[in-house]
Parts: structure tokens; sequence; C-alpha cells
């Protein structure tokens, strides 16, 4: 873009006083003519900010969409750093706050300008000062989210606006006023209470959300924010475990909590174990046996889990990381606890244990170094800016550095072999960002293990994760080399004997320096064109070190220098290896049809360029001299097209280096050779520097070999010119020459070489770009050889006037340039009029073709070549005036920016456009079949029209490729080896120009985009070439259509106001009955466009044209063609915004305007002629015609809009009876949809807020007219003939289940259609906690259910009369599975009403019609009715009250006994029924008669305990668990307290005790029923193993007879109390059943094997949860205790199960288990080892492995000591009596628990080396020749032991000395591993 004089003149006044404000890098760095005017942005952004002031009116809505225009403006202003005042984004955020806050009707406002807002709020949320109140976002949240809309948005907007809105109110969270803690706490405390109720899931993420932390200093006293606090979170994130949801809402709370101190850092150490407990659970890793999926699940509500549980939500390892890492203090227990969770899940990381459990343990990694740098970085701050006022005792010291060093490089030493690759590069750029900490501790490890890569045969697989992490810590080895005899900044004093054992070698940082200079040489054969990883890798690691030193070939470089390297003889081995690596990159193929692909050396990630921009730019001149020779010879003498990208990009660098010197080798003989080549070939005469005018051989060709080669060349040339500059103009002729044979050639393939030639040529001529890259005088701050990084701000940043040299064009290059557009542009243009105005056609047609490809492709090199130097169109003058009657000029908004220096004129664009416009016209007529030509046209409408595109999508790309090498080549903000400023990140100086060119292309991109708002008039010449594109876009092939339409939504999305000049041939193109086939196609394609879309939602008619246009469309009838407009629906759907506003906010309209309400009515006439009748329509469309009407349902108007109050309200009216009769269609997925839409429209009058307060609307006139006239609508239509018959039927088929089948089949998504994207305008349901599936109902669909309950909250008693024989008689079919299921979605909406009369009823019919369908119904359909039961009796009253009417009335009607000999289905469907309406019933619930019936009820189910039938047992189980659960609650809630006198309670009716809590604090219960429960178990465990005897074996149908009636009462019993704990756990309640729970593990462990299979498997899957639940500190140490007990038994099968217990409970607890229960646990496993049962003691050698990780480390080194003395000596007697062979089984015994002993010690650190393993794999290798098991043992043992030490043995068997080598070599199979 041009930067005109009138811009300078208007800002000059400000100029002065902006290059005084402090002005980011990348701007000051700009060019020249740029940079001087950049100053002006603050004055436009300021005036931006006060038209939208001006624009914004609270009560007009087109006044705030049209606001939406300048979101896009400010954005990019934040994007180009641009220097914009606080007090004017103060002043932007308060108003767009407000606008937000008041534009409810308009989602799509609320989105656009939260997306806004919350970048500015997250930019600069350090300088603003604001005041935001958090209610009124709470209030935005809740409505548009949680409750029911009255308008339709379709779902992308929705989820939209619900990830900005959540995102915004995360940004504002740190502007909340003093007290908002205390009041959002309170806010949402008490839904914390009910953790069985879907609102505690809610309360934990909106406090996750709002609660502020960050401001906690302002707070009012006291403070929200104390231990207390703290104590309380711990203990709601403990109860429901292995939730991930839950982790993530408590876990990121708490760590903000930490981040921001709201209370001492020192008061954490109290948390620190139960914090760890949770972090550790938070991995879902393998444990023992167990999965690492936990079967204790809490599944999310709908809305929950949109809201709260994102992608944008950091991830549970980011939280614990980021907790771990502020909680750590001088001389605390942080670290050591840090140190055990590593201890666990080190063997995540090693390659040999990945899963899926490897993504979190990486995130875990990285954000664990992330937020310890970030830590450090601000401490260090804080330091330098305000040493004395900050308190720095808890800031991080040496000591503390180094030990968090040291613990997470063994998590990198793990996991930078790993096979996933993501794992690998985490583990290279953690290590490499820890040696700026910590270089004596990093640094020898990362070479050592290169070392090894390097040196051995076993490690070759890991060559390449070695070279990318030696690449990324490069610069810290080079920098740490050079200052180590120096004083360093980091801590001198740390222990670096410590530091050699763990790294395994003796290397200090000099070696490791020489290593390096090794390394540059002896890596070069890692350049191989065969393994492109291991390429890219060497690759980068020589450009990291390259980027570090200034000069490459110094005289101080050698020996003595920062690397001593011969620079001179590494350059020219590194160029013989790259030529070579190139010859092998060309492909097999030579002929002509072979295109080249990108090769790896270019894509992303590569340094390939980079590299050798610096080589070429840092070498001295006699080394660069000698490169350029080399690199001339190759190129000169090969021919390599499938290189041309990878040469191109060697000789481009080379050139920058020094183009006085690389012109004349290695482009002038390409020149040359070019030209000579073409000379003596065939020449079409098609370019306009040819003297040849005859076109004769426009046929002829090329050999394929020419061919080959020229395009070779020509490609190779083009790129090696792009930074050419002034040096071209040299070879202005020779250049010439070349273009014009190029275009002469007569092949298609060299005339787009040419192409790509012209545009290189331009833009090297006019395009602005810095001369050099590298700095040609070193800076003064470098030391040492090595180049000095910097940073955009800070102390580190660039001295002033240090920035880069441009290239400005010159006179000479303006003159070059001119010559090239008169002799390619102009004279082409004038072609090409000639061609066109040509009537007569005097050429033939091939020549005519072959000219007008050419002619496309020199005006597209010429335009791609100038770009945006190219003038834009000329804004008309009426939107000039426009725009300036309303205070705007559009030419100074814009951010400043330019391309390069402007050539030529708007004029010319215009001429360019008329032609190309004509040139359509012909194309369209005459060539309408030549695709090659159109796909050309397409090119050049696309460069013409769309100005600065071009250079955006540039710049796209670019950052793409440069952002990869950015990550690898830039210092963290904290380097503790030089002690840089910690503001920001450093860079070498070429990447910071490289960004600054990047910025300058963005700004350039820019400049000119923001100048057409909705409403402006675009160019003339702008429309033309608009229509001429969407011609294109309808063209009957799809090649050409595809592209017109990519390059017209650019231009739509620029300039708005086009779209409404394409809409009428869009739409015809739809509805037209003589439109084709591809004309279809191509305007659906167009009419998805996000331009078009973003139109419909602010232009009525546009809208309903468009939705009429699809109504229409069913004539085309081909497959492609309907699946394009099915297609365009659903985006239609998705996307849908609302109504425009402007279709009821005018009461006058046009002849041409469709009013909204003539809308409606056509629309149903479609479908439902107003004549009567039935419309002969497809079913897709008459779907889609019901789907438009509830699109454009209007939300019910307010007072201030009534003057068309009427309107909508009847149109909702007529809307409502269409879909209510659509209820009996025969049209399947008609009617789900109907249902949707009735819930929508009824919810308006039918929600129980409005019986209280009722809505302005409902209180008018109009709206009471409304209701009743929607009211008398539904009656009338439910009082037709058997229409309540005909939908119970109807509805009843919507159930599908195939004949045959049980089980219920939803219908797919291409069966439902449009109905599977609507929401369903209803709170997910259940909304209480749900594990068991039949709780809900298969088949049970709440939405019916529902919408039964609105029509007759809004119907009354009329609505029971139609449904109420119907409804029996579905009820009375019992055999029919979709019948039942209707009919309890019927009886639960009528159920829950809570309407007059529904007692009556109830009474009268509904109370029988239940109990018979208690007594009636199959088994098979209990889960549908025990979901109408939950239904019925949950939730909240109609009118406010706490629970429905009819709940106790059906508790009472459930409760009534069976029949005597009731069958056991009965009794089971009883039981189910019975649990779903307990299921609702809140445990904290002080309702007397909810507590009474769950008294009454246990004490009648326990009487079932022993029951016969299976089913009967695991329903009283269930039952039990719920009751027991809400009981429990209810007791430590002091609920019982009014019961107390009143509740059944016991057979012996024992009162209840008015303590509430016993001698070891748990909870009294009215009914004793754990005293039953836990007797029961332990008597009934005791007889099963009495029965059993000693051996458990067989099958237990073979002892039917043997065993007593007792035992097997014993075992049903024993069944039903393992129900009942596998309930407990599985729904989540068993934390609060725990005192019963630790009870009853005894008699579960030792029912593990029995007799009975059947209660064997159950017993198991019991442990199997209990494995994971969850012990607090209260209950553990008497579980443990129990297990201990257990592991006692006498029957070895318990010894077994408790062992296996113990895995995981002591994993899963090891921060809260006290030191007597660790000691305890630790001599019980011991004493096993040596047990009499083989499989005890191996079992329990397991169990001691896990045990030694950890806090358990202090106890292995005890044991590890005892152990190895006792093997020892018992050996030594073993030598002595080598005679005696006897043994006895207790002797036999011992020693094999010695040597699993051995076994486990050497287990337990599989990967690793300590100095004790020595001895103790000698010591295991001594009983070798033992007789099995311990021989067995022994073999296993060292054959793992072998197995695990495979990579790293050639280093860790130094550890053994010569004799105890020759042992292992005796004892392995391989004896050549060991040698």
């Amino acid at each position: 873009m041009s930067i005109g004089e009138g811009d300078k003149m208007k800002d000059g006044g400000n100029m002065k006083e902006g290059r005084n404000r402090k002005m980011n890098l990348h701007n000051k760095w700009l060019p020249p003519p740029v940079a001087e005017l950049v100053s002006v942005e603050r004055r436009r952004f300021s005036q931006i900010v006060q038209r939208v002031k001006e624009e914004w009116q609270p009560d007009d809505h087109l006044k705030r969409l049209d606001t939406v225009q300048w979101c896009s403006l400010i954005n990019t202003y934040l994007k180009v750093k641009s220097d914009i005042a606080i007090e004017d984004l103060e002043d932007l955020t308060s108003v767009v706050l407000k606008l937000i806050l008041c534009s409810s009707d308009s989602l799509y406002v609320q989105y656009r300008w939260g997306s806004c807002l919350t970048r500015i709020l997250r930019k600069f949320r350090h300088k603003l000062t604001l005041n935001i109140e958090w209610r009124p976002l709470y209030e935005l949240l809740l409505n548009v989210h949680f409750e029911r809309r009255h308008s339709y948005e379709g779902w992308v907007l929705k989820r939209n606006h619900l990830t900005t809105i959540t995102h915004l109110i995360r940004s504002c969270r740190r502007f909340f006023p003093p007290g908002s803690s205390a009041e959002i706490w309170n806010e949402f405390r008490p839904a914390l209470e009910h953790m069985s109720h879907n609102s505690a899931l809610e309360a934990a993420g909106f406090l996750s959300l709002f609660l502020p932390t960050a401001q906690h200093k302002l707070e009012r006293k006291p403070s929200l924010f104390n231990s207390e606090w703290v104590k309380e979170c711990i203990d709601f994130w403990e109860k429901l475990p292995y939730s991930n949801y839950w982790n993530m809402q408590w876990g990121s709370l708490l760590s903000r909590c930490i981040k921001h101190q709201v209370i001492k850092t020192s008061e954490w150490e109290l948390f620190l174990p139960s914090m760890f407990m949770l972090f550790l659970r938070t991995f879902e890793v393998p444990v023992g046996k167990s999965s690492q999926w936990a079967p204790i699940y809490r599944r999310l509500p709908r809305e929950v889990a949109a809201a709260f549980y994102t992608l944008s939500m950091p991830s549970s390892p980011d939280i614990v990381a980021r907790s771990i890492v502020y909680m750590i203090i001088p001389g605390g227990s942080t670290l050591r606890h840090l140190e055990c969770l590593v201890d666990y899940l080190e063997q995540y990381y090693h390659p040999s244990n990945g899963g899926s459990w490897t993504t979190s343990l990486e995130s875990f990694l990285r954000n664990l170094v992330f937020y310890f740098m970030k830590r450090l970085a601000s401490e260090h701050l804080l330091r330098v800016r305000d040493e004395d006022a900050v308190e720095c005792s808890h800031f991080l010291g040496p000591e503390e550095r180094v030990a968090f060093v040291k613990v997470v490089m063994r998590l990198v030493e793990r996991g930078q072999y790993s096979k996933n690759v993501s794992l690998a590069a985490c583990a290279a750029n953690v290590a490499a960002r820890l040696t700026y900490l910590e270089p004596y501790v990093v640094l020898p490890l990362i070479v050592s293990c290169f070392q090894m890569a390097m040196d051995t045969i076993t490690a070759t697989h890991q060559l390449e994760s070695s070279l990318t992490t030696l690449a990324l810590a490069a610069r810290a080895l080079l920098i740490a080399s050079a200052e180590e005899s120096s004083s360093m900044v980091f801590s001198a004093e740390i222990d670096t004997a410590v530091d050699k054992v763990m790294s395994g070698l003796d290397v200090s940082l000099k070696e490791c320096r020489s290593t390096l200079a090794v390394a540059m040489f002896t890596t070069l054969l890692g350049l191989d064109a065969n393994d492109p990883p291991k390429t890219l890798a060497t690759l980068q690691l020589y450009c990291s070190v390259v980027s570090s030193i200034t000069v490459l070939g110094s005289n101080d470089s050698g020996p003595g220098g920062t690397l001593p390297i011969d620079w001179s003889e590494w350059v020219g081995n590194f160029l013989e290896r790259l030529f070579t690596l190139l010859v092998n990159l060309e492909p097999i193929s030579q002929s002509a049809e072979v295109e080249p692909d990108l090769g790896f050396l270019m894509e992303e990630g590569s340094h390939y360029s980079s590299l050798l921009m610096l080589l070429f730019q840092k070498v001295t001149t006699s080394v660069y001299n000698e490169a350029l020779k080399k690199v001339a010879k190759f190129v000169n003498s090969n021919i390599l097209p499938g290189a041309v990208d990878e040469i191109g990009a060697l000789c481009s660098c080379a050139l920058i280096g020094n183009r006085s010197l690389a012109l004349p080798l290695l482009s002038k003989p390409l020149m040359n050779s070019i030209v000579s080549s073409l000379t003596e070939t065939p020449c079409t005469g098609f370019s306009a520097s040819s003297n040849k005018k005859s076109y004769e051989n426009f046929k002829a060709g090329l050999s394929p070999a020419l061919e080959i080669t020229l395009c070779y060349q020509l490609n190779v040339l083009s790129m090696s010119l792009l930074y050419g500059g002034a040096a071209l103009t040299q070879y202005k002729h020779l250049l010439l020459q070349v273009i014009g044979a190029s275009f002469d050639a007569p092949s298609s393939k060299v005339n787009e070489a040419g192409n790509l030639l012209v545009s290189s040529i331009l833009a090297s001529l006019l395009h602005y770009y810095p001369e050099h890259f590298c700095r040609s005088n070193p800076s003064t701050k470098s030391r040492f050889d090595i180049e000095e990084w910097y940073s955009t701000s800070g102390s580190d940043a660039p001295e002033e006037g240090s920035g880069p040299t441009w290239h400005i064009t010159n006179a000479d290059e303006v003159a070059f340039v001119e010559e090239i557009l008169n002799l390619h542009l102009r004279d082409s243009l004038a072609d090409l009029r000639s061609i066109v105005n040509d009537a007569v056609r005097s050429k033939p047609s091939g020549q005519e073709r072959e000219q007008l490809r050419v002619i496309a492709l020199r005006l597209g090199g010429c335009l791609n070549g100038v770009g945006s130097c190219l003038p834009d169109f000329e804004i008309p003058p009426d939107t000039i005036d426009h725009s300036l009657s309303k205070g705007i000029d559009l030419k100074s908004l814009s951010v400043v920016g330019a391309e390069g220096t402007v050539v030529g004129s708007s004029k010319l664009r215009e001429e360019i456009a008329e032609t190309l416009h004509k040139t359509c016209e012909y194309m369209l007529k005459e060539r309408a079949d030549d695709t090659i030509l159109l796909k050309l046209l397409v090119g050049l409408l696309d460069v013409t029209g769309n100005y600065g595109s071009m250079t955006y999508q540039s710049w796209l790309q670019s950052c793409s490729l440069w952002n990869a090498e950015d990550k690898t080549l830039r210092e963290p903000k904290i380097n503790l080896i030089t002690g840089a400023d910690a503001t920001s990140r450093r860079r070498p100086w070429w990447m910071l120009v490289e960004k600054t060119n990047l910025h300058n292309f963005l700004r350039a991109s820019q400049a000119g985009y923001h100048r057409y708002y909705r409403g402006l008039n675009a160019p003339y010449h702008l429309i033309l070439l608009s229509k001429d594109l969407l011609k294109l876009s309808l063209h009957s092939y799809r090649a050409v259509r595809l592209v017109a339409v990519n390059k017209l939504g650019r231009m739509l999305k620029r300039y708005p106001s086009l779209v409404k000049e394409c809409m009428p041939l869009l739409t015809t193109s739809l509805q037209d009955v003589q439109a084709k086939e591809e004309t279809a196609l191509g305007a659906c394609n167009v009419l998805k466009s996000q331009p078009v879309m973003r139109h419909l939602r602010q232009d009525w008619n546009a809208l309903a044209s468009f939705l009429l246009a699809l109504l229409r469309s069913s004539h085309h009838e081909s497959v492609k063609a309907q699946n394009a407009i099915n297609e365009l629906f659903l985006v239609f759907n998705i996307l849908y915004g609302g109504v425009p506003f402007s279709s009821y906010a005018k009461v006058g309209e046009s002849l041409q305007d469709l009013s909204y309400s003539k809308m409606i009515t056509h629309i149903q006439d479609q479908v439902v002629p107003s004549g009567g009748g039935t419309v002969p329509v497809h079913w897709r469309y008459n779907l889609m015609a019901h789907g438009i009407l509830l699109f454009l349902v209007l939300p019910p108007p307010s007072d201030e809009h009534s003057f068309y109050a009427g309107s909508v309200l009847k149109s909702r009216e007529n809307i409502a009876g269409g879909f209510m009769a659509n209820l009996q269609s025969e049209l399947p997925a008609l009617r789900p949809l109907s249902v949707i839409a009735l819930l929508f429209l009824l919810q308006a009058t039918s929600s129980k807020a409005f019986y209280g307060e009722k809505p302005s609307w409902l209180k008018n006139g109009n709206g009471t007219e409304y209701a009743v006239s929607l009211k008398s609508a539904i009656i009338s239509i439910l009082q037709r003939q058997g229409f309540g018959q005909k939908v119970i039927t109807n509805l009843a088929a919507d159930h599908h289940y195939f004949e045959g089948q049980n089980s219920y089949n939803p219908q797919q998504m291409s069966d439902v259609g449009l109905t599977a994207l609507m929401p369903t305008f209803m709170r997910d349901w259940p909304r209480t906690l749900t594990w068991d599936s039949k709780l809900e109902g298969e088949a049970f669909l709440p939405t019916f259910a529902r919408l039964f309950q609105y029509l007759l909250q809004e119907c009354g008693s009329p609505v029971l009369d139609a449904l109420r024989v119907p409804l029996e008689d579905a009820c009375n079919d019992v055999e029919e599975r979709g019948k039942q299921c209707i009919a309890a979605e019927i009886m639960a909406g009528l159920l829950h009403s809570d309407v007059e009369g529904i007692v009556e009823a109830w009474d009268d019919w509904m109370k029988p019609l239940l109990h018979k369908v208690v007594l009636q119904s199959t088994l098979e359909s209990a889960a549908e009715w025990a979901a109408c039961v939950r239904f019925a009796v949950g939730g909240e009253g109609r009118d406010g009250r706490e629970v429905p009417k009819l709940r106790y009335k059906i508790l009472d009607c459930l409760a009534e006994p069976l029949p005597d000999r009731a069958s056991t289905s009965l009794l089971t469907k009883r039981l189910t029924l019975l649990r779903a309406a307990v299921s609702e019933l809140l445990p904290m619930s002080r309702l007397d008669c909810d507590v009474k019936f769950q008294i009454s009820l246990l004490d009648e189910i326990m009487t079932y305990m022993s029951h016969s039938a299976p089913q009967v047992r695991q329903g009283v189980g269930r039952l039990m668990s719920i009751i027991c659960a809400n009981l429990q609650l209810a007791a430590e809630s002091g609920s019982l307290s009014s019961t107390e006198k009143d509740a059944p309670l016991s057979p012996t009716d024992s009162p209840m005790s008015p303590e509430v809590t016993d001698a070891n604090g748990d909870c009294k219960m009215p009914l004793d029923w754990r005293a039953a429960l836990v007797s029961g178990a332990l008597s009934a465990a005791e007889k099963i193993q009495s029965a059993g005897g000693p051996d458990l074996s067989g099958d237990a149908s073979t002892f039917e007879g043997v065993y007593s009636k007792e035992s097997k009462e014993a075992v049903r019993w024993m069944e039903t109390a393992l129900h009942f704990v596998i309930a407990s756990v599985r729904s989540g309640s068993g934390h609060v059943l725990l005192s019963v729970t630790r009870e009853l593990l005894h008699p579960i462990l030792s029912v593990q094997e029995t007799w009975n299979k059947e209660l064997a498997k159950l017993a198991k899957s019991a442990m199997h949860l209990l494995r994971w639940q969850p012990f607090g500190s209260v209950h553990l140490g008497t579980t443990i205790a129990t297990a201990l007990a257990a592991s006692t038994d006498s029957i070895w099968h318990t010894r077994v199960a408790a062992l296996k217990f113990m895995q995981p409970v002591v994993y899963r607890h090891t921060y809260i288990m006290s030191d007597s229960d660790m000691r305890a646990l630790w001599d019980r496993i011991r004493e096993l080892l040596s047990d009499n049962q083989l499989e005890v003691r191996i079992l329990a050698a397991t169990t001691l492995t896990g045990m030694m990780k950890g806090p358990g480390i202090r106890f292995a080194e005890e044991f590890r000591n005892t152990i190895l003395e006792k093997a020892l000596v018992q050996l030594g007697q073993r030598t002595k009596n080598r005679k005696t062979k006897t043994r006895t089984n207790c002797a036999l015994a011992t020693t094999h628990g010695l040597v699993l002993g051995l076994a486990a010690c050497i287990l337990s650190v599989p990967y690793d080396m300590p100095r004790w393993l020595p001895n103790m794999v000698i010591a295991l290798a001594g009983f070798s020749h033992e007789p099995w098991p311990i021989k067995a043992t022994v073999t296993r043992t060292i054959a793992d032991f072998r197995r695990t030490h495979m990579d790293t043995w050639d280093i860790q068997k130094e550890a053994f000395s010569e004799d105890q080598l020759e042992v292992l070599s005796d004892l392995t199979s391989s004896a050549s591993y060991f040698a």
C-alpha cells in the first residue's frame, strides 16, 4: 500500500510525540517509509474508540449490530502491536462491557465483542485500572447456556459464544471489586452440600470460573481465604474421586490460590500430604494388575461439560505441575513429596512402558519446567525492580533449584528416547531449557547420551533424539563452557560429585565443548537422504551452533576459541556432504511428466534455509569465496529437477551473502544457458519482447530433456533472484531476454517457469526486505566470540540504531520495473483486448488458446510480483461522502503498512479489471470448456480484486515456517549462566530481523483491508470482478467452481456489500426450474461461505429469499445436488444467528420486502395449504420447512415493542398449533422435531418462573390474549377425534425396538436428519447422580415427558381427558415395548405437572393405573417405568415448592406391599422402582417424610437379604446402598432429629440415640443396620469357609445337597452384602459408607476363592472396586489393620487377596499413610516372603518391589542391607555344607524368601545402576544352582535385569568388577552380551 503525502501532513503533528514514546521493537525496525508514520496509529485508534462510543445505543439492536464492524479493525491494531493509549483502552473496555450486557438478544454481537475484549484484557491486564461486577457476567452465562431461551440459534454460534464468554470471565475476574470472592463463594457453596445432585457439579464449575484470587490482598477483612477455607476445598475435592472434571475444577482453583499466595506459603505445608495424594490420583496409570481406567465415574450433564470441561481448560497434569512449583519454598517438604511422586511415575516415562497415559505424563513434564522457569523469572524481576520492598523469604534459592533440576532430569532420562515422538521432543526441550539453570547438572548427561548414541551399536536408534537434545542445548553449552573459569551467576556451591554420579560420567564443561566440536565433523555423515529425521536433527544442530558464533573462520576460533574448529575445513566438508544429499534427492524418473514434490528439507521445522543463510553471511570473505565457487560449480554442472527448491534456496542464501560476487558466478551462467538453449528452438512469438510475430511455431514442442533442463534452470534462477535488489539492474537486458525467451518457448511448463521468474524479479526490485539478515559488525556485548542474543524489550534489547538495513527501491530499479510492466503487463492487456474484441476470429483456435494462456501467465507474473505495490481501487465518491457524514475518514482508519515502493496507479488496476471483465465474458461465451484458461482467469481476477490478500497468505505461510524454528532458537526468560534480564525471551539478531520482516508483511496486508464496512458501496470495478467470479463459481466444471468459490469468498469477506449483489443470482440458481445441476452445486458452495452466512444474520430480505430458494429447490433431483442442498441447510442450521431485527423493528415495509408474518404463512402453506389437503412435497423438504419455521420463531416481545407484539404472538400461536398437529403425522422424522419445537414454544408460558412474577409481556393485553388463544388452539387439536390414540401410537413407533430384539436401537443421524442437530430445550436429565442405566430408562425420552408436562400445565384437564383412555390402553399392552415406553413418558409428565386437579386425577384413575403397571408390566420395561417414577418424584414443584405435589403419594403407592406369593420378577421390578424413587431423595434433605420413608423401607428390604432369587438380592443390595448413604449423610447433617420419635426403626423399636457420633467418629443411625450388616457378613463368611473345607476347587453344582441349608443361606446373604458394597463404590458414595466398608473388608477378602464360583466372582468384582476406593486418613489405619489381619488368615487364598489389595492401596495412599502403618506393612510383607505357600511368597515379593518407591525408600535401604547380609551368610553356609542335600519345606521357603527379597530389590530399579545393585545381582546369582522354585526365580530375575539394562549396558557395566562380569557371563545364555 502506498503511504501518501496527505497522511504525512495530517499526522505530522503527532510524529514527534510518537517518537518519544516507547515503541515495540518490530515497529521500530520497520522500513523507514513505514516507521515514520507508525506513531499516527495512536490518534487513529482514539478515533475508532470515539466512533464506537458514539454509534452504539442500548435500545437499538441495529446500532449495536453495526458496531461489530469495528472488532476486526481493533484486533488488527492489537495484532500489529500499535502504540495505544491506556485511557482509550479503558474507555473502550467500559463501552464494550455495557454493549455486551445489553445485547442479550444477539449472541453474535456478544460473541464478536467478547472475543475482542478478551484479547484486550489479557494483553493489557497489568496496565488497566477497571472495576467489573461479576454478577452481570454470571447472569449472562446462566441465561444463555443454562436457562431456556425463547429464540433459536445454531449450535456453532452458541458454542463459540459459550467459549468466548468463559474466556472473557477468566480475563475479567482480576478486575472484580473487593468482596467479590466472599459473594461468589456464598452464592455457590450451598449447592456443594448435595453431591448426588448435578448442581454440585455446576457449582464447582462456577467457582473455578468466577472466584478471583489474583487480587486477594484487596479483599475486605476478614478475607474469605484462610486455612479453614483451603481445608474445606480439599475436603470437597476428595468427595468425588476419579472424576477428571472434578479434579480440574478444584485443582485449577487451588492452583491459582497457591500461585497468588492467598494464604501464607508456609501454611500450605499442612495440606501437602492430602494435595499430593490427590495429585497422584489424577495420573491414570496402571498399578499392579489394575487397569489405568478407574471403574468409578460420574457422568457429566451436557451443559456442564460444554461450559466447564473444554479444551481451553488447563489439563490435570498442567494444574498439578503449577501447584507443585508454586508450593516449593526454602526448607519446605514439597520437593521431598515431588521426589516421591517422580519415584512412582518415573517408570511410565520409559520407552517400554508407553500407553494412553503418555500424553498426560508429557504434559506434566513440560508444564513442570515451564512454571518453574516462569516463577524464577518473576522472582528475578521482583528482586531487580524493588529489592528492598519485596519479601524474598519464599523465593527459590540455589538449593531448591538444584534439587528440582535433579528430580526433573530423572524423567528426562526416561522420556528422551520414548517411542512417542511428542514425549521425546518434550524431554529434549525440557533438558535444553534446564541447561540455562544448572549446566553442571544437565550438560554432562546430554553429552554422555550423545556419545553413547554415536559410539555404541545398541543405541543407534537413539541418535536422532540425542542430536535434537544436543542441538537445543548447544548454545547453553557454549556459553557455560566459556564462562566456566569466570564468576558465574548460578550457584558455585553445588555438589558436583553428586551431579557427576547422576550423569554417569566425570565430564567437565570444557570437555563437553570439545565433544561438540568433534560432533560438528562426525555428524556430517548424518546428512542422509534416506533418513530424513536424522538429517533434520543434524541440520538443527549446525544451525544452533552457527547462530551462537559471531564469525565463522575468525582468527580466535581455532583451538583456543569458543569452539575449536577449522571453519574453512568444516564448511568445505559440509558443502560436499550437502551436494551428495541433494543429488540423492533426485527422482529416478527423468520424464517431463514428473513434477518434483516439496522435499523434507523445505518442510516446516527444517533448519535448512536458515543454516545456509547464516553460513554464507557469517563466514569470512575467504571462506565465502571458496564456498561460493563450490556452489557455483555444483549448480552449473548438475541438472536436478527433484531438488529445485533446495538448490534455489542454496543459491538465494549464497546471493544474500554477497550479491556482487554471487550474481556473476551463480545467476549469470544460468541466464546465459537459458538464452542459448532457447535461441535455436522454435519460438511462438507470444512474448512482447519477441521479434517474431508469425506465431507459426506454437504447436512445436521441446524435447523432454530440454524442457526439464529449462524448467530446472528457470526455477532455480527465480528463487536465487528473490533478494537480488539493485544488483539486478546490471543484468537488465539479459533478464529481459530470459523472460521473453521463456514466454516464447513452445512449452507450457517453461512458460509457467517464466511466470515465476517475472514475479520473483519484480518482488526483488519493489518489495521492502532486509539487505542482510546477519549483522556485519558484531555487538560490543558479545564475549568469547559468542553472538549476543536479544529480547524485544528490557535491558537485553538491541542497542539504539542497530536495526536492519532495508532494501528501498531506487530510480534504476523503478525504471527496470516500468520496463517489465510495459512489456508484459500493458502490452499483454493490449493483446488481450485485441483478442477479445476480434469479432472475426482471424487466428486459429489452437493458436489463440495458446496465446491467451501465455498472456494470462505474463499478467499473473506481473500482478503477483508487484502485489500491493500497485495501488488499490479508488474509493467511490458516494462511499466517501457517506462515511464523512458519519465522521469517518476511511483513509485514516487502518494501520500503517506498505509492502514496497508504489508503482503504477489505481487507474492501471482499473484498466486491468475492465479488460479482465471483458475477457471473462468472452471466455464464458467462446471457451467455456477450457478449464486451464478459466482457472488462470480466476487467479487474475483474484490478484486484481483482492488487494493485499496475496500478501496475507504469504504472511500466514511464512509464520508457520518461522515459528517452528523460533521454538528451537531462543533462550528462556531466565538465564542464570549470563544473568540476563528476565523480561522476555532472547533470540538471535537475524531471527528478530526475520520477524520484523514478517511483521511488515502483516501490516502491508492489513493497511488497506478495513476500508469497506456493511452498507458502504464497493468500487465499480470490484463489482464487475465479483460478478465475474460469481459466474465462474456457477460454472459447469467442478475444478473451476472450487477455485472461483474460494477467491470469491475472500472478496465478499472484505467487501460485505457485494453479498447483496450476489444474492439474486445465487437464489435463482437454486429455485429456477431451468437451472442446471452444476449451477446449483456452485450456488450451494457460495451460499454456505462465511460472508454470506454473516449477511443472512443482518439482512431480512436476504434471509427470506435464501429460505424460499431452499424450499423451492426440490426440482434438483440428482444425488449430488440434493446432498449439496442438505449440506447447505445443515451449515445454515449450525451457523444460524437468529432473525434479523430489521424484519420486525420497522413498521413500514416496501413492496419488495417480504414481511415476517407473510413469510411464516408462506412456509406453512408449503406443507399445509390454507385450503386444506396435502402438499406433494418430499419428506426432507417437509422437514426442512418445519425446521425453518422453528428458526423463525421470535422471542415474546417486551413492552417497548408492543406495536408488533400482536403479529409475533400470533405467529408463535400458529406455529405451535402446526407442530401440535404434527404429533399425529405419518412422517417419522417430523414427530421428534415437533416435540422439540413444542418444548421450545410452550416453555415461555409453562416455565415455573412465570408462576411467581410473570414477565412483562404476559401482563399486557397482547400477552394475555396470546396465552388464552394458544391454549384454545391446542385444546381444539387435542379434542379431535382419535387424536390421543393416534399420537400415542405414532410416538410409540419412535422407540425403535427391532423385531425379535429386546434392546433399544437409537436412530442414526441420517434417519433423524435435522432433529439430531436440534437442542432439546431442557436441562440434561436426570439431575441426580446416575450410575445404573436402568434408573434413567434405556429408551425413555425425557423430552417426550417434558412435552406432556407442558401441555398439561398449559391446557389443564382437557389434556387428561384426551389422554386417559389411550394411556390406559397403552399401559395394558404389556408386550408392546414401544407403547410401554410412551406410556411411561406420558405418565411421568402428567405426574410431575403439579397443576390444579392433578391430585383428583391421581385419586380417580392415575394411582390405580400406576399400581396396575407395577403388578402387570414385564420386567423388560421396568427400566422405562423406573425412569417414569424418577421423573415424577424428582426435582422441584411448579409453583416454587420444594417437592412435587404427588411425590409422597407416588412413594406410598410404591411402598404398598405386594400380594402374597408375588413372583420374583414382580419383586425385582418393585425394587427397581423404589430405587429410582429413592435416588431422587436428596441425602441432606430435612423433610421428615423423606427420612421416614427411607427408614421404613430399609427395615423392610433387609428381610430380603437371603432371598432365593439372585436378581432380588442384587436389587436389595443396590437399594440399601442408596438408603444407607442418604441416612448416613442425614445423620451427619442433623436431619434425623425431627424424625426420632415417629420413624419406624428396627424390629426391636430401639429409640434413636441423641448422640450424633460414636467413639470412632462415625455417625449413629436410627436403625442399627451397620452392626447387622457387618455381623451378618462376618458370620456368613465364617460359615462359607467352614463349609468349603481346605479344598476350594470344583464346581458349585457338584455340591448340591452336600452343603447345608445354613451355608447356602450364608452365601445368599453374603452376595447381598457384596452387591451393597459394589453399588456403594460405583455410585460414588463409597466415602460416605467407609465406616461399614472397612468392616466388610475382611469377609470380602476371605471369600475371594470359595466353593461357590458365583460368589467368588462377585467378591472379586467388589475387591476390584475397593482397590480404587480412596480411604481418608480417618479410615486408612483401620483399613490397613484389617488387610494385615487378613494376611494372617489360615487360608492362603485370603492371604493372596490381602496382598493384591495392599498394592494399589499403598500406592494411592502413600502420602497420608502414617509411619506406624507403613512399618507394619513392611514387617508383615517381609514375613510373607517366607510363607509356606509359593503363590503368597511371589506376590509378597511383587508387592515389596512397588513399596520400595516413594516414602518406602527409607525402609527399603534397611531391608536391602538386611537381605543382602542374610543372603551372603546363607551362601557361605551352603559352601561349607555342599554335601547336605536334604532340605525341609520350611528351609526351602526361607531360602526362597531370601532370593525373592533379592529379586525385589533388583527389580525395584529396572533401568538404573545404583552402587548397591552389582553386589545384589551377584548375590542372587549365587543361588542359581538351588532347586526349583529358587532357580526359576533367579533365572527370571537375571533375564529381566538383562532386558531392562540392555540399552545402557556399555556404560553401566563399568559398575561391575571383572570377576562379577565373569559370573554373569557364566550365568546368562548370551555370553557375548556381558563380555
